[in-house]
């Protein structure tokens, strides 16, 4: 009999474990199961994306489920949520494409690689509509459909790491001004404090405003339509 393998997560680390699988155990049935709408997606370009260095979104995604399908034999469920696992019987409980309709699935192996989700700072106004992280193809589009609809001219981004110079510096050749807030005190900690003042000019000599050790008191959309973010007492 063939093991029945179920993977919950199918973006980086579920599709990289299902095609190591395979390649294992060419006789198993493996089954992905991917609550977004995406997989096998480069999200390394998602900033580029933003600033049309990527010009179509569609570029980002790398492998479709029928793709995973003919070449791996391996079958992927988009708009899949698991809403419950029964270690006892071997059987996950699915819903998938938003209905209440719920089915179950055997399994003989089940790995779980649901991934992570972006932090966001832990003040008040972070529930706002106009905020966006930036991690996946949906976080991406909420953006565009955020710079369209606030007919946005400013952007405050929360975070150096090398995730957030990229937006910033992608957000900066869309013509916008931007200013990106940093606990630390400096852009992308991994790095030294020498290192990091090359990367301080650079930014500063692209009209990137920094405010470095700094903490989110509030975030506050009462003035229009634009968000505005206080930073120890100063308003961004």
């Amino acid at each position: 009999m063939p093991q029945r393998i179920i993977i919950i997560g199918g973006v980086a680390g579920g599709m990289s474990a299902a095609t190591r699988l395979r390649r294992l155990d060419e006789s198993a049935i493996i089954t992905v199961f991917e609550q977004g709408a995406y997989t096998g997606f480069a999200n390394c370009g998602i900033p580029y994306a933003l600033g049309k260095v990527i010009e179509h979104d569609e570029e980002l995604i790398l492998r479709t489920p029928d793709d995973f399908k003919q070449r791996f034999n391996i079958d992927v469920h988009l708009h899949a949520e698991v809403v419950s696992i029964n270690r006892e019987k071997h059987s996950v409980s699915v819903r998938t494409g938003g209905d209440d309709c719920i089915r179950q699935f055997g399994y003989d192996k089940l790995i779980l690689a649901q991934g992570a989700e972006a932090l966001r700072p832990s003040c008040a106004g972070t529930e706002l509509d106009n905020i966006a992280t930036m991690q996946t193809i949906a976080d991406l589009q909420k953006v565009h459909d955020l710079l369209s609809h606030y007919d946005a001219k400013h952007i405050c981004v929360i975070g150096a790491g090398f995730i957030g110079i990229e937006v910033a510096e992608n957000l900066r050749k869309l013509g916008l001004e931007v200013s990106i807030v940093e606990y630390g005190s400096h852009v992308f900690p991994p790095i030294d404090g020498e290192m990091a003042e090359i990367l301080h000019s650079e930014l500063r000599n692209n009209g990137i405003q920094l405010f470095l050790n700094e903490s989110a008191q509030k975030i506050d959309k009462s003035q229009g339509s634009g968000q505005e973010q206080v930073w120890q007492g100063r308003l961004v």
